[in-house]
């Protein structure tokens, strides 16, 4: 999450301002609570023949 920390420092008045505003980090889906907690998606994969897949 570190990598996402610095692209996120720009945003987050947007998603304080915004319910519901998600950003597409490296790590999952990034998002701001009502309580100003940071919430975060974790994307799944899937390994599929020796290739990692996002499912």
């Amino acid at each position: 999450m570190g990598y996402d920390s610095l692209q996120l420092v720009n945003k987050l008045a947007q998603m304080r301002a915004f319910p519901g505003y998600q950003f597409n980090g490296r790590t999952g889906q990034l998002s701001v609570g009502a309580d100003g907690v940071l919430n975060r998606q974790l994307q799944w994969g899937k390994y599929w023949h020796g290739v990692l897949r996002p499912q």
